[in-house]
């Protein structure tokens, strides 16, 4: 796991391979609601990219926004594996 940062700015994206599926969190900030939604992608083996789950992260930082998004995605990872 050597998790890699592909875009910054407006959006920020985040990518990470473990046990042979991908995994790719988005994130934004939204002025409305002050905050940075998160957007879990996941790619398993053999499959195409999934969007997994949208969430917004209650500290409006960035930080949380993407540690979380790739916290949810091992867990389910894990659990299928």
């Amino acid at each position: 796991m050597a998790r890699r940062q592909l875009e910054t700015g407006v959006k920020n994206v985040e990518f990470d391979e473990y046990k042979g599926y991908k995994l790719r969190v988005v994130s934004g900030y939204n002025a409305l609601a002050d905050n940075w939604p998160a957007h879990l992608y996941l790619t398993r083996p053999g499959k195409a990219e999934e969007k997994i789950k949208e969430y917004d992260v209650k500290s409006g930082n960035l930080a949380d926004a993407l540690n979380g998004g790739f916290a949810h995605g091992l867990r389910m990872i894990d659990a299928e594996t």
